[in-house]
């Protein structure tokens, strides 16, 4: 409690005190596992509890907004055509960018309307299934990059990219 108390003092946000904490847990039950430190002492930090949103006297972080419509207009014009497909894509369906570069011909459900495709790895993987759909809009800018590409390769890779068999790279 004394560190949490002194991360809180410091004005820490809550988020960034919970993740230390449950990094010094981690830590503590390492070494309990290996006989480095006795059960009680392990035990004893674990039950502590994580600090909740509005808890008083403790700072939380804004909420992550959408960047507003003004900036991404803006941006668009001076973006390389595919990397303009994948962000008009990301701001259409919702998407993560690497749930993005995981696309390929063969994950997208087109059956259906709107098409559904199902991310293999996403950032909720021990919650639920993850569900991205693709609209008219989206439909028709993916179209153009479907076109020749084998149903297993990613969509948004390089000619030179899909030789190596990863997932586009725009660094």
């Amino acid at each position: 409690h004394e560190i949490r108390d002194h991360l809180i003092q410091k004005r820490y946000a809550r988020s960034t005190i919970n993740r230390m904490c449950h990094r010094l847990k981690r830590m503590f039950r390492w070494a309990y596992e290996r006989e480095r430190v006795p059960l009680e002492t392990y035990s004893r930090l674990a039950m502590i509890k994580s600090i909740p949103r509005g808890a008083a006297g403790v700072k939380d972080l804004p909420r992550v907004q959408p960047v507003p419509e003004v900036h991404y207009e803006a941006v668009l014009p001076h973006l390389k055509p595919r990397i303009r497909a994948v962000v008009i894509l990301l701001r259409k369906t919702g998407a993560r960018v690497g749930e993005i570069c995981q696309l390929t011909p063969g994950s997208i459900d087109r059956t259906k309307t709107p098409w559904e495709f199902r991310p293999p790895r996403h950032k909720a993987m021990k919650f639920h299934d993850r569900v991205i759909y693709f609209g008219p809009v989206s439909r028709e800018l993916l179209s153009s990059y479907l076109e020749g590409v084998p149903d297993d390769q990613f969509v948004f890779r390089s000619q030179q990219e899909r030789t190596k068999g990863r997932p586009y790279d725009a660094g």
